[in-house]
């Protein structure tokens, strides 16, 4: 239902390739796969993009305007992992992780009124799996416990924490 995102200390647009993978999203970049936005991390500094890339520090903002890109999540990637949007614009399709500052995961709030701290070691599946062959359609998730954490009705009998 909620889980943690942390925000960047600006409050407009941004091109800063400072930013780190939990504040900044990756845009331009397609998120067809969930590898797509894996392979802009850079491979010396897992908290950050590499250099070629154009972030925005949107994550977290203008929550209460309803948008994907502001006020929600899924469940492809682990938690603390790498976001992207397909362009520029805050309304395109987007992979949107929860983040934290705690060592090691993050809280997440599930609709029983529970609260959990979800390790970044959860089972995730398999990032490369073609978004297309699960788009609108009922089946277990390619992505793990993870995964299945966030799908509704995905066929899994049990999921344990």
């Amino acid at each position: 239902m909620f889980a943690e995102v942390p925000t960047h200390a600006t409050t407009g647009g941004s091109d800063d390739k400072t930013l780190n993978i939990k504040t900044g999203i990756l845009t331009g970049k397609n998120p067809q796969w969930a590898s797509t936005c894996v392979g802009f991390q850079d491979p010396n500094d897992v908290n950050s993009f590499v250099s070629s890339v154009v972030t925005r520090p949107w994550l977290g903002r203008r929550w209460a305007d309803g948008m994907y890109i502001y006020s929600s999540f899924n469940t492809v990637l682990p938690p603390n992992s790498v976001h992207c949007i397909y362009s520029t614009s805050d309304a395109e399709r987007s992979i949107v992780t929860p983040g934290s500052y705690h060592s090691g995961g993050v809280n997440v709030s599930f609709c029983d009124g529970s609260v959990r701290f979800i390790s970044e070691t959860i089972d995730c599946g398999d990032s490369s799996a073609n978004n297309d062959d699960y788009r609108g359609k009922g089946g277990k998730s390619p992505y793990g416990v993870w995964g299945a954490i966030g799908a509704a009705n995905a066929g899994e009998t049990d999921i344990t924490l």
